[in-house]
């Protein structure tokens, strides 16, 4: 017998699977040139290397940004328009796919969230930070309208539902309310691999079900006066961190059910027949892992790929503006051998780190499948223990003092190596700045190449002294990067520099070759 959870996701994807006979076969799509959607298409494989993020997060970032840049320039009733062709000729949309009528909805949610902007003015003062987070919330909710995947909703809720009451917290005081928000969030972090933006977007919609439907301006007022409790709560959500802690230990079954996902996007409704069956779901489990781990390998290949290019190019750059001058000012000389380590290392290392992983095979595909067919046939899985901390006592600061000196051995070591290669005061720091980079950008990948292996409780000594000694650099190399995250050099230049006005000559060149078509159309 197919899960109860399974067995209502089967009937939701049966019910979306049914085909709309109302579409209008005389309306128009958004169509662009060819040519204008290649040089669009060029630009932002340009901007998607040098500005390093997550995969499944740059068509929203691209949103997002066009978003910001036209109401930076007080575009508002032509932003939709201007977002879909953009969309279009930045490849994310195909041309000729996206109907000319839909245009009206995604303006609709636009002039909703500038709405609400303006109702917070008198709430909140007019916040640069409120304005940032509305413009996000606008990113996803457009991105879902654009993009959204009915199979992949109907999936997550059976994940949620299934582990909801597996989730067990010993000596942690929490409400029933907050339990169920961390499992949830932990729910979109292990199986969406949802970043913060996309959880908070999830959550304003828990928070606020009937936001999608709202278009009254009494209904987006009375949104602004509660914005305050909502963003309150939202960030009370996020700040958790039980939400990581329980989302570590779902990693298997998000797993098992990211296979589900994958049968269920295959075969629609007709899958459930091959879940009904074992023998079917062991062939195409094997099918479609097979093929994922071939995927996988070649899209953690890009992002290392992405990743050398990114520092590479960010190193440089920095060693040019400060490494350089500082030898001809302070030192009156350059010292080539330290100027070449520091903009050959890094690349170097996080080559290493990130081409050196090992391959998943049979194995794994076999605890796969027999934790799939435990969670398919058996609706079983094994309880989610979290504890809470234990109090901070003498052993604790005990062991605060040992890490820190773990903390300064760790750094100890590459100072002492850098002073005896002669390295002056400029060149260690950008070195250590980049070797935390570097090594917290290549656990990172490393990390993202498991999203398909099972794991184990097991785990090999020296790989965890080794983890010991390396993680107060990952440590600093998280933080820089969450500190410098809207700091880029290269970004900046693209997006103010060049961004705008390119787009500009894209959308004059798209709009005169329309004109040049229809007096071609008058002439004949």
């Amino acid at each position: 017998m197919i899960s109860p959870q399974i067995a209502k996701m089967l009937a939701s994807v049966k019910r979306t699977s049914v085909p709309d006979n109302n579409a209008n076969k005389d309306e128009y799509y958004v169509k662009v040139n060819e040519l204008a959607k290649k040089a669009g298409m060029f630009y932002e494989k340009i901007r998607y290397l040098i500005d390093y993020k997550e995969e499944h997060t740059v068509r929203r970032n691209a949103i997002q940004r066009i978003l910001k840049r036209n109401l930076f320039f007080k575009t508002e009733g032509k932003v939709a328009q201007l977002l879909i062709h953009e969309l279009i000729r930045g490849g994310y949309l195909e041309s000729g796919s996206f109907l000319e009528s839909r245009i009206s909805h995604v303006q609709g949610i636009i002039d909703k969230f500038l709405s609400l902007q303006n109702s917070l003015v008198y709430v909140t003062g007019g916040d640069l930070a409120i304005n940032k987070k509305i413009i996000g919330l606008a990113a996803n909710e457009i991105e879902i309208y654009l993009f959204g995947n009915k199979i992949e909703e109907a999936v997550f809720t059976a994940f949620y539902e299934t582990v909801r009451d597996h989730v067990k917290l010993t000596q942690i005081q929490i409400s029933e309310d907050d339990r169920d928000t961390q499992i949830y969030i932990a729910c979109l972090r292990s199986l969406l691999k949802a970043d913060e933006q996309t959880v908070a977007y999830r959550l304003w919609i828990r928070f606020l079900p009937n936001w999608i439907n709202v278009k009254d301006a009494s209904e987006i007022q009375g949104v602004a006066n509660i914005f305050p409790s909502i963003q309150s709560r939202i960030e009370a959500g996020l700040g958790d961190n039980l939400s990581w802690r329980i989302a570590r230990k779902l990693k298997n079954q998000a797993i098992y059910f990211n296979l589900i996902k994958e049968i269920v996007d295959r075969y629609g409704a007709d899958s459930e027949q091959i879940l009904d069956n074992p023998a079917s779901l062991e062939n195409q489990a094997k099918s479609i892992l097979e093929g994922k781990y071939k995927k996988e390998n070649s899209r953690i290949r890009k992002s290392a790929l992405r990743a050398i290019i990114y520092i590479f190019f960010t190193k440089t750059i920095l060693a040019f503006i400060l490494e350089l001058p500082y030898d001809l000012a302070v030192l009156e000389k350059i010292y080539y051998p330290a100027l070449m380590i520091n903009v050959i290392f890094h690349p170097v290392l996080l080559f290493l780190i990130t081409y050196t992983i090992k391959p998943l095979g049979e194995k794994n595909t076999s605890l796969i499948i027999s934790g799939l067919n435990t969670v398919i046939y058996e609706n079983a899985m094994p309880s989610v223990q979290i504890r809470g901390r234990k109090n901070k006592n003498f052993l604790y600061f005990l062991f605060l003092i040992l890490y820190g000196f773990i903390f300064l051995l760790s750094f100890g070591v590459v100072v002492f190596i850098l002073d005896k290669l002669n390295f002056n005061l400029m060149s260690i720091l950008l070195f250590t700045f980049f070797l935390t980079l570097v090594t917290y950008f290549g656990l990172r990948i490393r990390y993202v190449a498991k999203n398909w292996t099972v794991s184990s409780d097991k785990e090999r000594s020296l790989y965890f002294l080794g983890n010991i000694l390396v993680m107060p650099i990952v440590e600093v190399g998280r933080w820089l990067s969450q500190k410098f995250e809207g700091v880029n050099i290269l970004v900046f230049i693209m997006d103010f520099v060049i961004e705008t006005p390119f787009k500009v000559v894209l959308n004059v060149f798209d709009s005169f070759i329309s004109f040049l078509k229809e007096k071609r159309e008058e002439m004949y």
